[in-house]
């Protein structure tokens, strides 16, 4: 009784077949694992925080505006209890290293402040592009998402201006 290599399994397949096609799909799996597994970059950022307790909201809107223009990442606020119970504003700007100077600048120049805390942090950031989408309204800008460039998308998002503009 003679073996061949090219023997048939039940649906069909020879070995040399069937080997290929789960080695395939290993490679696969592989493959998909090392995409899901890439990390985002990282980079460093600099937190500006101050707390202001006799600013107008429209005023920190304002400073906003600038802080922006003058490169900060993201800008935010949050009502918090100060001492003696004022109320007041927890301001926090994110920047790069570059952009400190004129940051500081703005909210000594900007605010009643009369201390920045400063912290390095590092970040992971997502690798990111804008795409065009035709809608029946109009078209939008999209924000897509990646871990890294050439990945799957992880995260898309409509420009809220772009959507805003359309409603109207």
């Amino acid at each position: 009784h003679k073996t061949h290599d090219h023997q048939t399994h039940s649906h069909g397949h020879s070995h040399q077949e069937h080997d290929h096609k789960t080695h395939g799909h290993t490679k696969l799996a592989e493959t998909q694992k090392e995409v899901e597994t890439k990390s985002p970059k990282t980079e460093t950022v600099i937190e500006l925080q101050t707390q202001i307790d006799d600013c107008s909201p429209q005023a920190i809107g304002y400073l906003f505006e600038k802080l922006f223009a003058a490169g900060a990442l993201d800008v935010f606020s949050q009502a918090v209890s100060m001492k003696k119970n004022r109320l007041g504003t927890l301001l926090t700007i994110i920047c790069s290293e570059s952009v400190v100077p004129a940051c500081e600048a703005l909210l000594f120049r900007e605010t009643t402040t009369l201390g920045i805390r400063r912290t390095q942090q590092t970040r992971s950031a997502l690798a990111r592009e804008m795409i065009k989408v035709s809608t029946p309204y109009g078209e939008i800008a999209v924000k897509v998402a990646r871990a890294v460039a050439g990945t799957p998308i992880l995260n898309m998002q409509p420009e809220y201006e772009d959507c805003a503009k359309l409603a109207r």
